[in-house]
């Protein structure tokens, strides 16, 4: 997957990989934030979704 934003196409695109059943981890030190703030609520809600943050 490629993105640059985690909170928006990074975001949607791990739930979209996630909902098609397929496990999702996250790089964030590959990711680029404008919103660290959040980011903090975007990355809890991927956790609960199963997605794994590195």
């Amino acid at each position: 997957m490629i993105g640059v934003d985690g909170n928006s196409c990074i975001n949607a695109s791990a739930k979209g990989v996630v909902k098609c059943g397929f496990i999702v981890s996250i790089i964030l030190s590959c990711v680029g934030v404008s919103n660290l703030p959040r980011f903090e609520k975007t990355k809890e809600n991927l956790e609960k979704l199963g997605v794994i943050l590195k």
